[in-house]
């Protein structure tokens, strides 16, 4: 079956539209495609059967199911990159009272003593902030004396590396 050039960019229209379709779905409840990798993914491989029995190339090679299985799994237990901004209200919030402490040399290095003796030991703390600061490279003062923000930064910290690297921090 062949296509005039008018037809085939209607197809490639059309599959351009359903793929905005299935992005938007992961977001809009309203879509018919909400909650539905089944039917995105047999949609998908629908339109791109029809482009190549038009004799057409996929636009896109067929995915194999393990690739859809990894996917439907990394939706399904996703964690951003990024702190959730509520969480950020919340240790801003909580850290608020250090703030004017951090600016004190003398009442920060006694609060860095009692934190490191609370997490048990300056390796452990050293190691704590070293995480975090794969998160957030310029800690203020504030945050290297607030175990809460020390904590969220440095399991994030340890994710995001592992994501990018494959290997724990």
């Amino acid at each position: 079956m062949d296509m005039t050039p008018e037809q085939a960019a209607g197809l490639d229209a059309q599959l351009a539209d359903f793929e905005r379709q299935a992005a938007d779905a992961a977001h809009n409840k309203d879509s018919i495609y909400f909650g539905r990798p089944d039917v995105i993914a047999q949609t998908r491989t629908h339109l791109q059967a029809i482009r190549i029995r038009a004799g057409l190339a996929p636009a896109v090679a067929p995915k194999t199911p393990q690739q859809v299985a990894a996917e439907q799994h990394a939706q399904a237990f996703s964690l951003p990159d990024e702190l959730h901004p509520n969480m950020v209200e919340l240790l801003d919030a909580d850290r608020a009272p250090l703030e004017a402490l951090a600016k004190d040399k003398t009442a920060r290095a006694e609060a860095e003593k009692t934190l490191k003796a609370q997490l048990g030991g300056a390796a452990e703390y050293d190691k704590l902030l070293a995480n975090a600061r794969l998160y957030k490279a310029n800690l203020t003062d504030a945050e290297r004396i607030h175990k809460r923000s020390l904590e969220m930064y440095a399991i994030h910290g340890q994710r995001n590396q592992y994501k990018r690297t494959g290997k724990a921090g």
